[in-house]
């Protein structure tokens, strides 16, 4: 019987791990009613400097990333550029990453997250000419 107790005990300690290591929601916001085409999976997408960038864009959407401070950054990373690339979108700027503070806590809750999740924006752009 002990080993039976000992045995849930491990198993529950891993479900409770295994979800710190996932992505919590990926969250993105058009900043336009119209839908663009999706890019292709290999559409060369990257994050960019707007001081570096000397060609016209307009900024498209938002995309958000909820994860745990122990989420994979390469997962993390993927999911950026797949849900800025559904947005049609051909480059990432003004990325930052945060820890949700108090005043997020309410919010995340909802989202059945805790107060140590980590948060990444970006926007997403597309290049004019």
């Amino acid at each position: 019987m002990h080993y039976h107790k000992t045995l849930f005990a491990f198993l529950l300690a891993g479900l409770m791990v295994s979800g710190c290591f996932r992505i919590h929601k990926v969250q993105s916001i058009p900043y336009e009613s119209n839908s663009r085409d999706p890019k292709s999976a290999d559409y060369p997408i990257e994050i960019l400097d707007t001081s570096e960038i000397d060609t016209e864009y307009k900024i498209i959407g938002e995309v958000t990333l909820y994860g745990s401070a122990f989420s994979d950054s390469n997962k993390m990373r993927n999911d950026l550029f797949n849900e800025a690339l559904q947005m049609g979108g051909d480059a990432i700027i003004d990325f930052e990453t945060s820890l949700a503070t108090e005043k997020d806590y309410s919010e995340l809750q909802k989202k059945k997250t805790t107060s140590s999740t980590i948060i990444w924006k970006a926007k997403v752009i597309v290049w004019l000419n």
